[in-house]
């Protein structure tokens, strides 16, 4: 059987971040400077505004219009990959590294598709009165994870994303919702304490990844991962 989705690891995935706590603010920083940068650039070219969000925590949030909705999602899919292959390389033992955030151009192709694929899901999901998109976005968020580190194509990371947290739809759709809200907690702290909770995203996606894939995805062991040597 597969291992179950637990709420721990977000108190994990936050002692993770104090441990290099700099190092993953500059980072949140980074990211959002990216992606209103490149956002911004692009909507330029292309024509139309880019619509209201934290930067390249909007996750897949889809836009107003269909350019704007292609965008945002290709941008901030490739950002978050870059934050969950730092934050594996964490859960793996070594210190994450800023340069980690651009060390995914190897699989590019496969993280913007993986990224528009599961943006447009979701808006799918949400035409069909919401629930259906927070429930099909909560069953694909290994997707990202299983493209930058188990170099799947972008269609079988999202299918292998679902055939893995299918059984625990609705523990998974709970918990993926609480860890938005968790990530997005920072803004009402006058916008700065999103520095201190964005990371969690990626840290506790991270090691629900190594939890469920601790041999790799084409190998997976159907049981739960040894605790983490350094948690």
């Amino acid at each position: 059987m597969w291992p179950l989705v637990r709420f721990g690891v977000i108190g994990e995935a936050w002692r993770l971040y104090k441990r290099h706590w700099f190092v993953w603010s500059l980072a949140t920083l980074i990211v959002m400077i990216c992606y209103s940068v490149v956002n911004g650039g692009l909507f330029a070219l292309l024509g139309g505004r880019p619509g209201p969000g934290p930067g390249g925590f909007r996750l897949f949030l889809p836009g107003r219009g269909a350019v704007q909705f292609i965008v945002s999602t290709m941008v901030s899919g490739f950002l978050v990959g870059g934050m969950i292959h730092m934050a594996s390389n964490q859960v793996r033992g070594r210190a994450p590294q800023i340069e980690d955030l651009f060390s995914v151009t190897d699989c590019w192709f496969d993280l913007l598709l993986a990224a528009l694929l599961l943006g447009a899901a979701m808006a799918l999901g949400t035409v069909l009165c919401v629930i259906p998109g927070l429930i099909v976005f909560g069953l694909l968020m290994l997707g990202i994870p299983l493209v930058v580190e188990g170099r799947l194509p972008a269609t079988g990371a999202l299918i292998q994303s679902w055939e893995a947290l299918k059984a625990q739809w609705l523990t998974v759709t709970v918990f993926h919702i609480f860890l938005i809200l968790v990530t997005m907690s920072g803004v009402l702290l006058c916008f700065v304490g999103v520095f201190f909770t964005g990371p969690l995203y990626a840290l506790s996606i991270a090691i629900l990844y190594h939890d469920f894939f601790p041999a790799g995805p084409l190998d997976a062991r159907h049981k739960p991962a040894e605790p983490l040597a350094e948690i």
